[in-house]
């Protein structure tokens, strides 16, 4: 979760934790991310390195820092389909 979606949460936390668009996008970047990352460490966990085109030290140093930027993009563009049913039933009124 970035800084700013932290902060955000936050400031929406300290108004009461009424529904602002701030602590939406918080709640859509953590779970995008949430959810994108394990995806993508459990793929990467049941890929084997290639015998002829693995990119050596270099690929494996770097590779997490890939699998973030991954991560992150796939949470922009598609996080909010699943993560707006769960953000408004955690925001439903309770009787």
């Amino acid at each position: 979760m970035t800084i700013q979606a932290t902060t955000a949460a936050t400031t929406a936390a300290r108004r009461g934790g009424h529904d602002t668009p701030e602590l939406q996008k918080a709640f859509t970047d953590f779970v995008g991310q949430t959810f994108f990352g394990e995806l993508v460490k459990q793929m990467r966990a049941t890929v084997h390195k290639p015998a002829f085109f693995h990119g050596g030290m270099g690929e494996d140093i770097f590779q997490s820092q890939l699998d973030q930027i991954l991560v992150e993009r796939i949470s922009e563009t598609s996080a909010a389909s699943f993560s707006d049913p769960m953000y408004q039933l955690l925001m439903a009124p309770r009787s």
